[in-house]
């Protein structure tokens, strides 16, 4: 099973909107900024002596960690766009074919198969098939790379099973 797709930079920018909630590093992140800017305020400010401030202490530090956490996903977002090229295998046209041994990936830079033993996910995520190679690696199949949502499912499916089976 085959299909051949277009990688834009907009694909990118929803991929990574898309996936950031999802991901478990996500909320490791925010935790660690939490801990961090409560003991910086702690610091700063002195013990609280009253319910309030607590609460005031307690929602800078959540607030200012979700911030943090989406302003630096904003500028690891634009630095990606950047520099994601096709001269690098990144943009442009992307061939996929399902085969027994993985899934092969060609491009103007690359060929090569990532075996399915080694593939760390398969999974449907908004329009795209995402084929998760590792902690922040993925191959990108749009929904649009598909004639009918029978075939977008089809190739989804063959991909998940063989998948599965390697596991």
């Amino acid at each position: 099973m085959k299909v051949t797709t277009h990688i834009r930079r907009s694909d990118l920018a929803l991929f990574t909107m898309l996936v950031t909630p999802r991901l478990r590093a996500t909320y490791v992140g925010i935790a660690v900024l939490i801990v961090f800017i409560f003991g910086a305020l702690l610091w700063m400010k002195g013990v609280p002596t009253n319910a309030r401030s607590w609460v005031a202490i307690l929602a800078g530090s959540v607030g200012g960690s979700i911030a943090g956490i989406v302003v630096g996903t904003l500028i690891s977002m634009v630095t990606i766009l950047l520099s994601s090229t096709a001269a690098h295998g990144v943009l442009g046209e992307h061939e996929y074919e399902i085969l027994p041994q993985g899934l092969a990936e060609r491009t103007a830079a690359n060929d090569g198969i990532s075996k399915w033993s080694g593939i760390q996910s398969v999974q449907k995520l908004g329009p795209f098939i995402c084929v998760r190679i590792s902690g922040y690696l993925y191959h990108l199949i749009p929904r649009r790379a598909f004639e009918s949502d029978a075939q977008f499912r089809s190739f989804y499916d063959t991909a998940h099973k063989a998948w599965k089976g390697a596991a």
